[in-house]
C-alpha cells in the first residue's frame, strides 16, 4: 500500500493523469482485498474520475464493475445492481 501511495505522489509530481488513474484503481483493489470497502469505493470513484477525464471506456466499465462488487459485499444490492448495470451500459455501447 505504502509503495502504490509513493507512486502516486511521484504520477501527481509528473502530472500524469493516466497513471493517477491506474494507481487509485489499484488502491482500490488492494483495499477490497483487506476488506475495507469503505476506501476501496473511495479509491475507485478517483479512479474513475480520471478515467472519464481520459475517455478510457474500458476504465470507467471496470471501475463501475468493481463499485457494484463492492456494493454487493455490503449487501447494498440497489447500488451494486446500479453500478453492474452501468458497466454493461458502457460497454454496449461502445461496443466492448
Amino acid at each position: 500500500m505504502r509503495q502504490l501511495e509513493r507512486a502516486l505522489s511521484i504520477a501527481k509530481n509528473i502530472d500524469n493523469d493516466t497513471i493517477i488513474g491506474d494507481l487509485y484503481k489499484s488502491l482500490g483493489y488492494t483495499c477490497e482485498l483487506k476488506s475495507d470497502y469503505e476506501n476501496a469505493i473511495k479509491y475507485y470513484l478517483k479512479s474513475l474520475t480520471y478515467k472519464e477525464k481520459l475517455n478510457d471506456i474500458k476504465g470507467q466499465a471496470s471501475n463501475y464493475n468493481s463499485i457494484g462488487l463492492i456494493y454487493y459485499y455490503q449487501r447494498n444490492y440497489q447500488q451494486s445492481l446500479d453500478n453492474l448495470k452501468k458497466s454493461i451500459k458502457t460497454c454496449q455501447k461502445n461496443r466492448l
